[in-house]
């Protein structure tokens, strides 16, 4: 008994898939193999327009043949692995004409070898392959880029298409062209990482450091010119700290220490030997850590005299008035933690790496905004992501919660296929196999072959 489809005869699946299509009878005359080779080898020529028909409504629109039963139910069945392939993904209805264009070309393979040679690496499989890896982000309203790439793709596929090219001449072509092209875009992704990480980490910094006055300041009595100070110098001083050393670091520890212990020194009816403790050591403290940085710290040093002033008025007896006082905004978007994320759901945005592409499609909005997304930066840290469209020359940032409702919603999908072309073909083969055992084990069909032990061959990559 066979164990992998490989090893069925080819008459046998011929059976299942009539069995499973229900393909009209054939009339007088029907077509012969070579003259339906001979029509599906030209019949991508045909097609003046993109479409995305199927071979059948091809070959309706443009010959009227009687097919026998096998090849009506071989043509039906790489119709709908060709369907099943592009569930996967949700590619621009240009792409998806490539895409469909070249489906004649692998019915005439299985016609002129066998149904199992298109569940095998095939150079034309491969080119499909290739168009929809490359091509999956594209879209018509790119503009004057989205136009020249696609002018580039278009005029090799049409070769082909017109018999003016082999499929070895078009894939040598088209990955000579993304080969060209890739360095240009990897370019162009870095450079928008590089100078939004930094807007990312002011963003960071800024919300962090706002974070830190605020909870030292909330609720505490201070002159006005210490609050002057906190809010102005020192918290420009902060995003500095943040920005160099990361809020892990021990550097941002001891900021947040003396910010600390700043504050609480000017309280009034607290202890007056640990009050004069902070008072002696804590402005050479600043000045030290001050040091120790590769950055500008020269109107944090200048601020210091506010401080001694302040201090002094204390030892005199004569400190300054409290003022009321606003504390700083906080952007909550900015803040750590998305304790609201499903754990499964915290896990999968996380994993996303750099090779994802996204369709985002909000069809709440009155307008439908659609647009293909790449991801080129997922900075688990803070828990953002940063996408970019074909061109390379947009952004777009989203947190993970706002990723994890899009996902949910349904706004946003991947659109990244989970197979190769003749992986996909021999899933479906598979899948319609064993759908004809189980219609033959429910007709009671005592002497039907069954299929459901079947197994693909695994293939590598390559």
């Amino acid at each position: 008994m066979p164990k992998a489809i490989h090893e069925l005869p080819a008459e046998q699946i011929q059976g299942a898939f009539v069995n499973h299509y229900n393909p009209p009878k054939a009339g007088t005359n029907p077509c012969k193999a070579d003259e339906l080779l001979d029509v599906l080898r030209k019949l991508p020529a045909l097609s003046k327009e993109d479409h995305v028909d199927t071979i059948h409504v091809q070959l309706q629109k443009h010959h009227n043949l009687n097919l026998q039963p096998e090849h009506h139910a071989l043509l039906a069945f790489v119709d709908d692995a060709f369907s099943e392939m592009l569930k996967q993904t949700d590619l621009d209805f240009k792409v998806e004409s490539f895409v469909r264009d070249l489906a004649p070309h692998v019915a005439a393979i299985a016609i002129e070898e066998n149904i199992i040679a298109i569940t095998r690496p095939q150079s034309i499989l491969s080119l499909l392959d290739t168009i929809i890896a490359e091509c999956v982000g594209w879209s018509e309203d790119l503009g004057i880029l989205g136009d020249q790439f696609m002018a580039k793709i278009t005029a090799p596929i049409a070769e082909l298409a017109n018999g003016r090219a082999t499929i070895k001449n078009t894939q040598e072509d088209l990955e000579t062209l993304f080969t060209k092209e890739a360095p240009i875009l990897k370019k162009r992704e870095k450079q928008l990482r590089d100078s939004e990480l930094v807007v990312l980490a002011g963003h960071k910094a800024i919300y962090h450091s706002a974070e830190l006055l605020n909870k030292q300041m909330a609720g505490k009595q201070l002159p006005m010119f210490i609050i002057f100070l906190l809010q102005g110098a020192w918290f420009e001083f902060l995003q500095q700290v943040f920005i160099t050393f990361g809020i892990k670091s021990k550097e941002w520890l001891n900021i947040s220490r003396l910010t600390e212990a700043l504050v609480w020194s000017l309280q009034p009816n607290i202890n007056a030997d640990k009050r004069q403790e902070v008072i002696n050591s804590l402005p050479g403290q600043l000045i030290k850590f001050c040091k120790k940085t590769a950055f500008n710290t020269e109107q944090m040093e200048n601020s210091l005299a506010d401080i001694e002033t302040e201090y002094q008025g204390i030892a005199a007896g004569e400190p300054g008035d409290s003022c009321d006082f606003e504390l700083l905004d906080l952007d909550p978007s900015m803040a750590d933690g998305n304790t609201d994320i499903d754990k499964k759901m915290l896990r999968q945005i996380s994993g996303f790496d750099h090779h994802c592409w996204f369709l985002y499609d909000d069809k709440s909005e009155s307008d439908e905004k659609v647009a293909r997304l790449k991801l080129i930066l997922n900075w688990q840290d803070s828990e953002r992501l940063l996408f970019t469209n074909h061109n390379r020359r947009k952004v777009l940032h989203m947190t993970y919660n706002d990723m994890a409702k899009s996902l949910e919603k349904g706004t946003v999908r991947g659109l990244n296929v989970k197979t190769r072309f003749f992986e996909a073909i021999g899933s479906h083969l598979m899948h319609v196999l064993k759908s004809v055992s189980r219609q033959n084990k429910t007709a009671k069909q005592a002497k039907a072959v069954s299929y459901t032990h079947l197994t693909l061959p695994t293939t590598p990559y390559v």
